[in-house]
């Protein structure tokens, strides 16, 4: 058996129990000897670590540890306008993003921090009084500006394990432009198009990720725009809508990587 960290903060830890559980069950059916830790300072001894939290500073990168996915992973995934640059960089169609400057473009307008998550501290605003209220919220310096995209709250999630798409859902939300299926939306399977295949493998082989989450939006134009890369990425909406077992489909790669 083969020791691994499997790292994740501690209020984390609470909400995902069930799925922890999971994982290292299903570690120990491909010879994966995993402990939860929620300390970064109990992370040293392990030479392998499942990172399940958006922590990847200089001290984590010092590590003489092989991570999952990759710290430089986290880092992009975690920062909205390095996303947008990463997939135009790649050829990939994006909605046009800017810092926040004045003037701003036409309303409506999407407000986004860099570092949210979960479809967290995102604002759609009409005037200049929505404007005012979310710079009360945060530093300008951390917002980014969108046209906003009328998708009719529509989106789709894409889970990868490595080089294979696990699955896909299309989220529609419920009460405003947010999709995300905890923020109260509903989810349906998705076939993907192959042009969403072929955008996905382009983003995973760029990247070399173990296990990702993308977001696409999709405009009334019928087009698909990157949203999001998420890392970590939940799977709840997947355990919901298919027979995957995600815990398995993980742990099983991550074995396969470390014994090559």
């Amino acid at each position: 058996m083969i020791p691994f960290a499997l790292f994740y903060t501690e209020q984390d830890a609470k909400r995902n129990a069930s799925f922890i559980e999971a994982l290292l069950e299903a570690g120990k059916r491909v010879q994966l000897d995993g402990t939860l830790v929620t300390d970064e300072q109990k992370l040293h001894p392990y030479d392998y670590i499942f990172n399940r939290t958006r922590i990847h500073h200089e001290a984590l990168k010092t590590l003489d540890a092989t991570f999952f996915n990759p710290l430089r992973v986290n880092v992009l995934a975690n920062d909205k306008e390095k996303t947008i640059q990463f997939a135009q960089m790649l050829g990939i169609p994006t909605i046009p993003t800017t810092r926040f400057t004045q003037p701003l473009p036409p309303f409506p307008i999407v407000l986004k921090t860099r570092d949210g998550h979960g479809g967290e501290e995102v604002y759609l605003c009409y005037d200049e009084r929505d404007v005012a209220i979310v710079t009360e919220r945060h530093d300008p310096h951390t917002l980014l500006v969108q046209p906003y995209v009328e998708s009719d709250a529509t989106d789709v999630r894409i889970w990868m394990v490595g080089k294979h798409i696990l699955g896909a859902v299309k989220r529609q939300g419920k009460e405003n432009f947010k999709s995300n299926y905890t923020l109260g939306g509903t989810v349906t399977p998705f076939e993907l198009p192959s042009v969403l295949v072929e955008y996905a493998t382009r983003i995973q082989r760029a990247l070399h990720s173990d296990y990702i989450g993308i977001d696409f939006l999709i405009g009334r134009d019928g087009h698909f725009y990157l949203n999001e890369i998420e890392d970590p990425v939940g799977a709840r909406s997947l355990y919901e809508t298919t027979e995957i077992d995600v815990a398995s489909c993980i742990m099983q790669h991550i074995a396969k990587r470390i014994h090559h």
